[in-house]
């Protein structure tokens, strides 16, 4: 029939699944406060759509046609008209061993799928992953795994940058240690895009004491990290940081890839700018 989104910014499960309910549901895609969690909405929208495919995260903010919301639940319902046939699944563990993780749920949905050969051009996939693990990892891993060739679209998961919990669900099943993924053959034609809402500025640096394993960075031009990101965007000192100040002053590493041979790709990691929101 269509795609049908719906917002609500209190918890009206309810309300939200009639505006998105239509003929024979495939998949749902909803976006949730993680304050929500208590109320299990990944349960009641399982329940309400028993053949379809239900996968969500929890978010800072939703937006759909009809608006856009700091608290509350985002979804979006596909029909039989633009997807043939699904296939999710949900691993645990991801804190601990990403790449496990990884392995595990991609051998998961091979199996599911029936280890068919997966065409970018018709098969489409969603990732949401807990935002509090190593998600680079996690994605290296999709990325470089054969037989896994099709275009994968998501993100973290987060908690209104409280970074202390965050959740992803797949039908009845939700994990604050987890990653959730969904595939779907679709029977329309589908394109990703990619948008950048940051405009980069003149001030680059280098990190010279850094955990990458932990994602910490200790030093910045051999100073603390914390004291000179401070001063670089005009904050008196670092106890006036708060989350706000990352978000809209965020740091970023500018990579530029050429093609060698016409074959080989080499990345180049040029240095590091700061950003800020336009």
């Amino acid at each position: 029939m269509s795609i049908k989104v719906a917002l609500r910014r209190s918890l009206d499960i309810e309300g939200l699944i009639k505006e998105i309910d239509q003929p024979q549901v495939k998949a749902v895609i909803y976006f949730f406060s993680v304050e929500l969690e208590r109320f299990e909405p990944h349960k009641a929208l399982t329940r309400a759509f028993p053949h379809a495919a239900c996968i969500g995260a929890s978010m800072i903010g939703g937006w759909c046609t009809t608006g856009a919301g700091e608290k509350g639940i985002v979804a979006m319902s596909l029909s039989s008209d633009e997807v043939e046939e699904t296939c999710i699944a949900l691993q645990e563990g991801v804190k601990q061993d990403p790449a496990l993780a990884t392995q595990k749920i991609i051998a998961e949905l091979k199996r599911k799928i029936g280890y068919r050969r997966l065409y970018p051009n018709t098969y489409l996939g969603l990732v949401f992953l807990d935002g509090l693990c190593r998600g680079e990892e996690l994605m290296r891993c999709f990325s470089l795994e054969k037989g896994f060739n099709l275009n994968l679209i998501g993100g973290a998961a987060a908690d209104e940058l409280t970074f202390t919990k965050t959740l992803v669900s797949a039908d009845e099943k939700c994990s604050d240690d987890g990653v959730a993924v969904l595939v779907m053959k679709m029977k329309i034609p589908f394109y990703c895009n990619h948008y950048v809402h940051y405009l980069p500025t003149a001030t680059s640096f280098v990190i010279t004491k850094a955990q990458p394993d932990k994602r910490i960075v200790w030093e910045i031009e051999g100073q603390d990290a914390a004291v000179f990101y401070a001063k670089t965007i005009g904050v008196s000192g670092v106890d006036k940081l708060t989350a706000s100040h990352f978000a809209k002053n965020p740091v970023g590493i500018v990579m530029e890839i050429r093609c060698m041979y016409a074959a080989k790709m080499r990345l180049l990691i040029e240095k590091v700018y700061s950003f800020t929101a336009p």
